[in-house]
């Protein structure tokens, strides 16, 4: 398993990657292996976190960013029939990603 701040610099690399989820939401894109993908990395680090608040001011605010992204792109996603999706996969995803989002804020930092 990796370590925790392997699985931080995986999220940050996934948040900064000019072809990164985060990216590609924000140009009104979705790709479902990168959503994934940071799913799982998220999962893992939820993990190795063990409940223990251990998150870093930098690090939370990478959390948040990618909460906040997740929200406003089905926004988006709702009120712009340009989204290169239809197939309605970012809206089926959405509520994997925030809540684990939720959990991690609540158990790990206190909401």
């Amino acid at each position: 398993m990796p370590s925790l701040e392997d699985l931080e610099n995986s999220i940050i690399e996934q948040c900064l990657e000019p072809d990164g989820i985060l990216t590609l939401l924000h140009e009104n894109k979705f790709d479902e292996a990168k959503c994934q993908h940071l799913f799982d990395t998220l999962s893992a680090y939820q993990q190795a976190l063990g409940g223990q608040k251990l998150i870093s001011r930098k690090m939370a605010g990478y959390l948040r960013t990618i909460e906040t992204i997740f929200k406003v792109a089905v926004t988006v996603f709702n009120q712009n029939s340009d989204f290169e999706d239809k197939d309605h996969r970012l809206i089926d995803t959405n509520p994997m990603i925030l809540d684990l989002m939720d959990n991690i804020f609540d158990v790990n930092i206190g909401g």
